[in-house]
């Protein structure tokens, strides 16, 4: 039995060397094949960096462009957008973003924020009462 067993191990620890032998052979192949396509690139960064230098060489260096404006003008101040776009959440209704917008149930309902609304999204909306979450949507800063 003893002598089974010592045969058994003998097996197995040249399994595992062969094993192993085979597993730095294989890691020694992409070693050598990483260390090819190293120098390859920098190679090719060696002579981008000398077309550089060159074309740089080349080009006689150009003064500043400076100029002196005839008349001294203020930009327009931007003008306040028109719209803001607003995803629409589950259970959020064209009341309440009327109301978040413009302030109070009145603005919404009687000063026509809910109308405003509706009508700056007419191909979204078709129905004021029926609008659904995901839905992307323009309302209107101002009402008119």
């Amino acid at each position: 039995m003893d002598q089974t067993m010592a045969t058994y191990l003998a097996i197995a620890d040249q399994n595992t060397s062969v094993q192993m032998g085979a597993v730095s052979d294989a890691l020694k192949g992409i070693q050598d094949q990483m260390n090819t396509q190293n120098a390859a690139l920098q190679s090719q960064i060696s002579a981008m960096n000398s077309a550089t230098t060159a074309a740089n060489l080349n080009q006689a260096p150009q003064p500043p462009v400076t100029s002196t404006p005839a008349t001294t003008s203020h930009p327009t101040p931007a003008a306040a957008p028109t719209y803001v776009s607003h995803v629409i959440k589950k259970g959020e209704t064209l009341s309440q973003l009327a109301v978040a917008q413009y302030g109070s149930k009145q603005a919404a309902y009687s000063g026509g924020g809910i109308k405003a609304i509706a009508a700056a999204n007419p191909t979204i909306i078709k129905d004021p009462n029926k609008i659904y979450a995901g839905q992307t949507i323009k309302i209107p800063t101002k009402i008119s």
